[in-house]
């Protein structure tokens, strides 16, 4: 299904281990891909906005589904999603709403979700 996560280069300090640990922690809890997708992602994408490239950024990422039907055998495949801040997330829902494997109703709450946690995006 996917590639087994390298290990961290030795000559890596023990800060950037511990800031990406944590990192990688709150992807892990904001999203639906099982724990070592969740983990491949975060690494594959280097802990970057997809969209943003790491640049501007409008808050905390996240690792975000293309397709977000369950009853797709690829939904939890790697290959299936990407890292996205908050923003860029909800602006995906946005643009793709019935088009992204949720009913017009689901992707509706997860707009709402994804508002609560970017505030100063516009409503």
């Amino acid at each position: 299904m996917h590639e087994k996560i390298k290990q961290p280069e030795k000559n890596q300090t023990p800060i950037i281990k511990i800031a990406l640990i944590a990192a990688a922690s709150y992807c892990i809890a904001t999203s639906s891909f099982s724990r070592s997708v969740r983990e491949f992602i975060w690494s594959r994408d280097r802990g970057k906005c997809q969209e943003c490239d790491g640049h501007n950024c409008t808050s905390k990422l996240e690792c975000a589904h293309y397709d977000h039907d369950r009853r797709n055998p690829d939904y939890d495949n790697p290959d299936n999603g990407r890292l996205l801040c908050t923003g860029q997330h909800l602006v995906d829902h946005r643009e793709g709403a019935g088009d992204n494997g949720l009913s017009l109703r689901d992707n509706e709450h997860a707009i709402k979700s994804l508002k609560k946690r970017v505030q100063y995006i516009d409503p």
